[in-house]
């Protein structure tokens, strides 16, 4: 009796050490690595496309031949929910640095995260890694 019985929960898999699928919410998780949020980010125009905003960290601006006018732009994502928009300014200024502040929230809801930056636009997150943050705006 106890061997059809397991046999039963096993054909019908409920053993109790079941592999559990990937869902939406595990790919997201794996795609958004929130630890590395707070760096200077600056836009790769070549990547972007179809709406998609690609940003990589200022440190490799160099290696990824981003151009000048991207390169002292971009913004930089601070703990605390501070953002600076920085705004590039041609050679010959010695104003020193141009930007913006802003106010960030980060929001996860129904399998979506947002980066929502105050008075400025709300973005879905669709990756977030060491090298790579890619932004879509949000209507």
């Amino acid at each position: 009796m106890n061997t059809l019985l397991f046999s039963l929960l096993i054909a019908f898999n409920f053993s109790g050490n079941i592999a559990q699928t990937a869902t939406e919410d595990c790919l997201c998780r794996e795609k958004i690595q929130k630890e590395y949020l707070y760096q200077h980010w600056i836009v790769s125009a070549k990547e972007s496309k179809n709406g998609m905003t690609v940003y990589r960290p200022y440190a490799e601006a160099d290696a990824k031949k981003i151009p000048m006018e991207h390169r002292y732009s971009g913004m930089e994502i601070k703990k605390g929910g501070k953002l600076f928009q920085h705004r590039w300014i041609q050679c010959g200024n010695d104003r020193g640095p141009a930007g913006y502040n802003y106010k960030w929230q980060w929001k996860t809801k129904n399998n979506e995260t947002l980066l929502i930056i105050k008075k400025r636009q709300t973005y879905k997150v669709l990756e977030l890694s060491a090298a790579k943050l890619v932004l879509v705006a949000v209507k």
